[in-house]
């Protein structure tokens, strides 16, 4: 899977589209019901959560259960990656929801089932990791599938700047947009990191919650980065993290993976 990444990678265009459709469905959006129309967009949620949920199930199903801890995503990619161009088209994804799992969706149905995961190259693999687990989150996905996915090992596949170099304000900012596109409060982060159930988040947890935010950095510099937070070789408390996570201007440029 490795190799097959690498060598597909140069043949993905840098399109910067945010359609993940066909341009015939991309000209039609999706109809949001007014503001007075409360039973409408609470019918129209409530049927995003149950098409969502349906999906995400299919696409855990799907995956063998000889696979091991971070593999799943590998797993689907593939099987959606029909073209072999490191991409996955809108359909692509629809075809392997029909064929694969006999779920007939309408373009209405895929909108909601999308989101904001629409382009019209498809999506890359790191992309469509994200997608998944938004999938999962908005369908109701428990936060015990998310502290899996802060292991070290969970993304061998996942390409992280180096954030050594980086100062504390940007590693700050990796976590809170992370944690901001999960829609997770800063208690709710705290809990998801401290996957020791300690009450206590150590540099390595945090450590480990950058590195799945998309930037790697020593544990050494993780120390550094909590020290301000914590009581000398303590553990940062709830009101250290959100301490540290307040800490931030307001005003930043965003350190989002690219």
């Amino acid at each position: 899977f490795s190799n097959y990444i690498e060598q597909t990678a140069n043949t993905v265009s840098s399109n910067s589209s945010v359609n993940f459709m066909s341009s015939d469905v991309a000209s039609s959006p999706l109809r949001i019901p007014s503001k007075g129309k409360g039973e409408e967009r609470r019918a129209l949620s409530a049927k995003e959560k149950d098409l969502k949920r349906t999906v995400y199930k299919h696409i855990q199903q799907r995956v063998p259960s000889t696979a091991g801890l971070g593999s799943g995503i590998n797993f689907s990619f593939l099987q959606m990656d029909t073209l072999r161009n490191n991409q996955i088209t809108g359909k692509e994804f629809q075809e392997w929801l029909t064929i694969k799992n006999g779920l007939n969706f309408s373009d209405e149905d895929m909108k909601l089932i999308r989101g904001n995961w629409r382009k019209d190259e498809g999506l890359s693999y790191q992309e469509f990791d994200y997608f998944v687990n938004c999938l999962g989150v908005d369908s109701g996905m428990d936060d015990a599938t998310m502290i899996q996915r802060l292991s070290l090992n969970n993304h061998p596949l996942k390409v992280c700047q180096n954030g050594n170099s980086k100062t504390d304000v940007e590693l700050i900012w990796f976590l809170l947009n992370y944690f901001r596109d999960y829609r997770k409060t800063f208690v709710e982060a705290f809990e998801i990191l401290d996957a020791s159930n300690s009450s206590g988040l150590s540099a390595q947890d945090i450590r480990a919650g950058l590195e799945v935010a998309g930037v790697s950095i020593s544990l050494d510099r993780a120390k550094l980065l909590t020290s301000k937070y914590v009581k000398t070789g303590g553990r940062m408390t709830k009101p250290g993290f959100v301490r540290m996570m307040t800490s931030v201007p307001k005003v930043i440029e965003t350190c989002k993976v690219q």
